[in-house]
């Protein structure tokens, strides 16, 4: 699986890195399997999505693919981003031990993505759209990333302003309501490219705020959508 997607980030590398407004933009976010033989015989494997990586080791050139992996392996795969602090990690961690503890007799793996590969060099928050085409014509890799590493379920942390990006990545996806919460809130994302449980509900950051209760009625809904997997 490693090896495919280092073959994937090179195939593109070449035109990413070409950007005019390369200053501007941050490295891409290169994801790595530490443990490539745990992770496929995982009964269950989730991806969780975020929406753009902030500053992610500095200017867009400035590093190799294989330092990228590398910083991935370090920062996620070993566990360092959970030490980082933020509600982002909070609730990764928080959903795969509510799996865990609701099939305990299941082996979790997970990976973290970004629906936006590329962020801004130097400050926080989405690059300005320009620069969001440019990535999407030149660095067409999350869906592939998705059909390397087949993902059973598919968490979209972004809220309901990026479902446009969503939408630009698959296009024609459906959105579903789920237990007559709003879609804006919690949605089922349908497409032939993605696994049958996808979901998009709001970044942690916001859930948290509107209270503990919320947070838990959205995480355990999703929950109970996959006993279907986890049963299998």
């Amino acid at each position: 699986m490693n090896n495919r997607l280092l073959l994937l980030y090179q195939e593109y590398w070449d035109a990413l890195i070409s950007a005019p407004n390369r200053n501007r933009l941050s490295n891409p976010l290169l994801l790595y399997l530490n443990d490539e033989e745990k992770y496929q015989n995982a009964d269950l494997k989730i991806m969780f999505f975020g929406q753009e990586t902030n500053t992610w080791e500095g200017e867009l050139g400035g590093k190799s693919i294989e330092e990228l992996l590398h910083t991935y392996s370090e920062f996620f795969g070993k566990g360092k981003c959970f030490r980082y602090g933020g509600q982002f990690w909070n609730a990764v961690r928080d959903y795969v031990h509510s799996i865990k503890q609701v099939a305990p007799d299941k082996s979790v793996e997970f990976v973290w993505n970004n629906l936006i590969k590329v962020g801004k060099a130097d400050s926080k928050g989405k690059p300005g759209a320009d620069l969001i085409e440019f990535q999407k014509k030149e660095f067409p890799v999350i869906k592939g990333e998705i059909e390397i590493l087949k993902p059973d379920l598919i968490i979209f942390f972004t809220g309901p302003y990026y479902d446009q990006y969503i939408e630009a990545e698959w296009g024609n996806v459906t959105f579903t309501d789920i237990h007559n919460w709003k879609k804006r809130e919690l949605a089922a994302i349908s497409h032939e490219l993605l696994p049958v449980n996808t979901f998009r509900t709001y970044h942690p950051n916001y859930i948290y705020r509107k209270g503990k209760a919320y947070y838990s009625d959205v995480r355990d809904i999703i929950l109970s959508k996959i006993d279907g997997v986890l049963e299998d």
